[in-house]
């Protein structure tokens, strides 16, 4: 019988942990992350422009905080003394 390879010592998990298996190994993801080796974004965060006046804050539910005078779910309304204008 042969000794297991830790294939955790060449294996990148990206944003997760590796965990050595008997002849294999696992990507445990962090939160928000899913795939093979943790590297799809499942929060929505990682969709460029997604804020497009803010940044992505999850906590939770996917929200964006919006730069000062922006405002909506996506940062993408611009209130100008109270007169809401669409940013494209």
């Amino acid at each position: 019988m042969s000794a297991d390879i830790n294939e955790c010592t060449y294996i990148n998990c990206n944003n997760g942990t590796c965990v050595n298996t008997p002849g294999s190994y696992e990507c445990r993801c962090q939160n928000d992350y899913s795939g093979a080796r943790c590297n799809v974004d499942i929060s929505g965060c990682g969709i460029s422009k997604w804020c497009k006046n803010g940044t992505c804050d999850r906590i939770g539910l996917q929200m964006c905080k919006c730069n000062r005078l922006y405002t909506e779910d996506q940062c993408n309304f611009f209130n100008e003394r109270g007169i809401l204008w669409q940013i494209l």
